[in-house]
């Protein structure tokens, strides 16, 4: 197995906005790649911009996360 050198690989602790032009276009580029090579061109199963309406005549159930805590 290769190894991974880290000029082609993202750190998901960097913080992108410190960098210099430069260096996010470079970053940019290596996602943009990652994107292309994991993407499935070809998944008859993939539908762009699904749009769901959410039924509004449904009583909805609340979350924990839905409430306000002082």
């Amino acid at each position: 197995m290769g190894q991974i050198l880290p000029e082609t690989t993202i750190d998901p602790e960097k913080d992108l906005n410190l960098l210099d032009n430069k260096e996010l276009a470079k970053r940019k580029s290596i996602m943009d790649e990652l994107f292309e090579k994991n993407q499935k061109k070809n998944d008859p199963n993939f539908v762009y911009d699904i749009e769901v309406k959410i039924p509004q005549d449904e009583h909805l159930q609340s979350c924990g996360w839905d409430t306000v805590s002082s």
